[in-house]
């Protein structure tokens, strides 16, 4: 190693204890504190329990009055958030963490070749109506329990007209 090397290592472990030592005389004259209760409180329950549920027991509105009018351009911005679990194109591409959802309005319950539907869903039946789907969409673990969708629902009556609007173009 030459002189110019060895300085150069000095100066880079030099600056690191500087910085090491900062970090401790900061936590000496901050300390890090927990709050004693949150700042602020979500109500997201996953199991189908809990305060928002418990709020929320009467079911989704239904939204038939809204599929009328329902925005379609609304909808695919809403399916943004399926799209890291589902595919809404036409190659009908199965990723492991959902099947594809082109054309799935009408369909029947757990129909797609190729993926691996949980037990509950398989032993549900019937159709992806769009009184199905509202359901489903509001809260997919309380519509059909023992589900493997592990996905909170939408809340909002007009999301959910407006991206079941949008999955009935699909077809």
């Amino acid at each position: 190693m030459t002189m110019e090397t060895n300085k150069i290592f000095a100066a880079v472990l030099v600056a690191g204890i500087i910085a090491m030592l900062g970090g401790f005389m900061a936590d000496l004259v901050m300390p890090p504190r927990s709050l004693d209760e949150p700042a602020y409180h979500i109500d997201v329950p996953d199991d189908g329990t809990g305060p928002a549920v418990a709020a929320a027991d009467t079911g989704p509105e239904p939204i038939e009055h809204l599929m009328a009018e329902a925005d379609i351009d609304r909808g695919r911005r809403v399916s943004r958030s399926c799209l890291a679990c589902h595919s809404f194109d036409q190659s009908r591409e199965i990723r492991p963490q959902g099947p594809p959802l082109w054309g799935v309005v009408g369909k029947p319950l757990a129909s797609i070749d190729g993926f691996t539907y949980s037990s509950a869903l398989q032993e549900e039946g019937g159709t992806w109506t769009v009184e199905k789907l509202n359901e489903y969409l509001w809260n997919p673990r309380r519509a059909i329990p023992g589900n493997r969708m592990n996905y909170r629902g939408i809340r909002s009556p007009e999301d959910r007209a407006a991206l079941i609007a949008y999955m009935k173009t699909m077809q």
